[in-house]
């Protein structure tokens, strides 16, 4: 991983965002670029120690200041959590306009292998995450996107829980966050949800033969397991907190599972109820 590209509106909430992006740059030796775009309507931004920001202001020079005062602080978060580790370089950049119309152009500008941004807040970046840019970004952004928790800070990565429906896309899935594992070291859990009273089509036996193959080779490392649940988030979130896991890692791609899903609001619905950082993860 070279890049972790960090999406803030400099709130408390997207706080937590880039300290997570700077714990997992640390651990994969990446570097942190923290981009904050100035939508055309001025919105006072906040920032733990900034002072309240005057609309007479000039919001991109305000902005660069305060991406310079987070970045200043990310470098001593990281000194703290590891004093014995290399620190990231950590650049940022402002922009103007909506983030998720331009995001695949910030994404190839910075060569960004990971996008990070924080959960429902009620600001700019709440709208990027409920809005009419939900499905820009999950459905354009080519990259996977780690949307973390507003109450639950990322402060270890030591197990990802994945929740696989047996298409073939999860394949690839699984194999990048296998890649990752060997920067990260984490354990890998691969779970199926069986939803009571559904009528669950025909599994995809090449796909459940490679992870049940890929658990019984690399356990306890990768683990593989099949659940019933009426809710599927509901039955994910108890799984995960059953089983602590970190991360909680799902894919999305045109006529998938999880993009029925989205359609219906669920996915919506686990981000505004969310409970753990959620690994939004595109073919």
């Amino acid at each position: 991983m070279k890049t972790i590209l960090v999406l803030t509106d400099l709130s408390k909430n997207s706080l937590n965002a880039s300290e997570a992006a700077l714990i997992i740059a640390v651990q994969t030796h990446a570097n942190l670029v923290l981009f904050h775009s100035c939508i055309d309507i001025p919105m006072l931004a906040y920032y733990p120690g900034m002072p309240w920001i005057n609309e007479d202001q000039n919001w991109l020079d305000e902005s660069g200041k305060q991406l310079k005062s987070l970045a200043r602080h990310l470098r001593n978060f990281g000194q703290r959590m590891y004093p014995d580790e290399e620190m990231p370089s950590i650049h940022y950049e402002v922009g103007q306009g909506e983030i998720a119309a331009n995001i695949q152009n910030i994404i190839d500008a910075n060569k960004a292998a990971l996008i990070v941004m924080g959960g429902r807040t009620g600001s700019q970046m709440e709208h990027l995450a409920f809005g009419s840019d939900t499905n820009s970004m999950l459905n354009y952004c080519t990259k996977p996107i780690l949307i973390v928790a507003q109450k639950k800070p990322l402060r270890k990565v030591n197990k990802i829980t994945f929740a696989t429906n047996f298409k073939e896309e999860d394949i690839s899935a699984i194999k990048l966050l296998l890649k990752y594992r060997k920067q990260c070291q984490y354990e890998l859990d691969i779970v199926h949800v069986k939803l009571f009273g559904a009528d669950e089509k025909t599994l995809n036996t090449p796909v459940t033969s490679f992870i049940e193959t890929l658990a019984e080779e690399n356990y306890p490392v990768v683990k593989f397991k099949e659940v019933w649940g009426k809710d599927l988030i509901r039955r994910l979130y108890t799984l995960c907190a059953e089983t602590e896991t970190d991360v909680l890692a799902l894919t999305h791609q045109q006529h998938s599972f999880f993009v029925n899903i989205l359609k219906e609001g669920i996915v919506k619905k686990s981000i505004i109820s969310q409970q753990l950082p959620l690994l939004i993860l595109p073919s």
